[in-house]
């Protein structure tokens, strides 16, 4: 009797895909399962309030000191002693994992095309620059 019923809930029901039905399936949806590339971001960022021509120029040029300290150096600790994004700073810089359409508009290029661990050029966003 044991035997039966170990038989009977072991059996493959009538209408179980086969292999080449799954495999047929999955073919056909893999494009669907493919998570959008995600990028581990650190920053480090400095305001710009004044949007004076010599403003942002004495942020720019101040922003390329600290990005050439940061490739030389300790990011981390670049980001810890310069940002001006407090809640980065305090984490050396991390700002999180994140897909591509949730960084900046103007830094998706710079950030996809970064290798990691490699410190990008500052960049100018509306608030300020980052890099």
């Amino acid at each position: 009797m044991s035997t039966s019923y170990l038989e009977s809930v072991s059996q493959v029901p009538a209408g179980y895909p086969s292999d080449a039905e799954v495999k047929a399936a999955y073919e056909q949806g893999k494009t669907s399962y493919n998570l959008p590339a995600a990028y581990r971001v650190a920053q480090i960022y400095l305001a710009t309030p004044d949007r004076s021509a010599s403003a942002v120029a004495k942020v720019r040029e101040e922003a390329g000191k600290l990005a050439r300290q940061a490739r030389a150096g300790d990011f981390a600790a670049v980001a810890r002693a310069s940002s001006q994004d407090k809640r980065t700073a305090e984490r050396g810089g991390e700002v999180d994992t994140l897909p591509l359409a949730r960084i900046l508009p103007e830094l998706r290029d710079t950030v996809a095309k970064l290798k990691p661990g490699q410190v990008s050029e500052p960049v100018q966003a509306e608030a300020g620059f980052m890099w």
